[in-house]
């Protein structure tokens, strides 16, 4: 994909894996959780939890998809065996450097057994929709 990607992937990863670490040291709280962001975010919340850095059960990614170095990468038959997440993409109908990456992107993800959702909504491209909380809620209920 053409772009600019702003996210050091290993970085991410280290940085990520040693906060949830001390996180999972200090609580008592079943850290299997959904984990999301908008643009760079979303990429970060989709490779963070598709390479098991965090566990969590959904994912949520606005305006982001993943490089395709990224998707090679996935160890997939390793994410089945683990449980893998569930997914909700959501992107803007006008968002046209987003957009056309998402389909083939989920249909690798359904290829492989991952439960994930594509929400194309209307608004003007590159923002977080006003509606996100209940985007999420209408499908984590879906879910559940």
């Amino acid at each position: 994909m053409a772009g600019q990607h702003w996210m050091d992937a290993v970085r991410t990863q280290r940085e990520v894996r040693q906060h949830l670490t001390e996180l999972v040291a200090t609580s008592a709280r079943d850290l299997r959780r959904l984990i999301g962001g908008f643009s760079n975010g979303g990429r970060a919340a989709l490779l963070l939890a598709l390479t098991g850095v965090v566990p969590a059960s959904q994912i949520v990614s606005v305006g982001a998809t993943l490089r395709d170095e990224t998707l090679a990468a996935i160890d997939w038959q390793a994410l089945g065996s683990a449980g893998s997440p569930r997914v909700l993409w959501i992107v803007g109908n006008q968002d046209m450097a987003v957009l056309p990456h998402i389909t083939g992107q989920a249909d690798l993800f359904s290829q492989n057994g991952v439960d994930v959702t594509v929400q194309v909504i209307p608004h003007p491209g590159y923002t977080v929709p006003l509606d996100l909380s209940a985007c999420v809620a209408a499908w984590d209920t879906r879910g559940n």
